[in-house]
């Protein structure tokens, strides 16, 4: 039989076993899921219901928060593992998929540095909606790139994916929050 089955035994019930490469190009797709699965997905991190955060993680060690301040603003947090810090006189930019606009905050009110931190103002929420491409886009895209000069005169950029983000922003967010691809950046 030049097929790559093997049977065992002539008489009773066939047997069938899977040749090698099957065996080996099922154990890979197996793994790759597994990889998948282990790249933490969006996750709400909660103190007693008080300042929930949805969270997502990178290989890098770098995380990106987003949560709602006590005035109803959206704010968005960098928070990267080094090894150099930002420089404290460009906030990153951030793009969303391959599309445009490549965000961009000049306005020192609208973003704030420390070390290895980086703070978005987003926008404000009010009566359970708000205008913000942004927002918008990292509930609907596939990934978020963020790019930085940092201290060491160096450019630096650090991606993360949005799967599951829209479930979790919405938990942190309000769950009735209605999020227009507006301008209120």
């Amino acid at each position: 039989m030049g097929h790559g089955w093997r049977t065992r035994g002539e008489s009773g019930p066939r047997l069938m076993r899977c040749p090698d490469a099957v065996r080996a190009l099922t154990m890979a797709v197996c793994l790759a899921g597994a990889a998948s699965a282990a790249a933490a997905p969006w996750r709400v991190l909660e103190d007693n219901g008080v300042d929930a955060r949805a969270r997502i993680d990178n290989a890098e060690g770098d995380h990106l928060d987003v949560y709602r301040s006590e005035d109803g603003r959206v704010i968005a947090e960098l928070v990267i593992a080094g090894p150099s810090n930002f420089t404290h006189t460009t906030c990153p930019t951030l793009q969303i998929d391959d599309q445009q606009p490549l965000f961009s905050f000049t306005d020192p009110q609208a973003c704030s540095i420390e070390a290895m931190t980086a703070r978005f103002k987003l926008a404000r929420i009010t009566a359970q909606r708000m205008e913000s491409a942004l927002l918008y886009q990292l509930m609907n895209g596939n990934q978020v790139a963020l790019r930085y000069p940092t201290e060491d005169r160096t450019y630096r950029e650090t991606v993360f994916p949005l799967e599951r983000s829209k479930k979790a922003l919405l938990r942190v967010l309000g769950r009735d929050l209605d999020v227009q691809p507006g301008n209120g950046e």
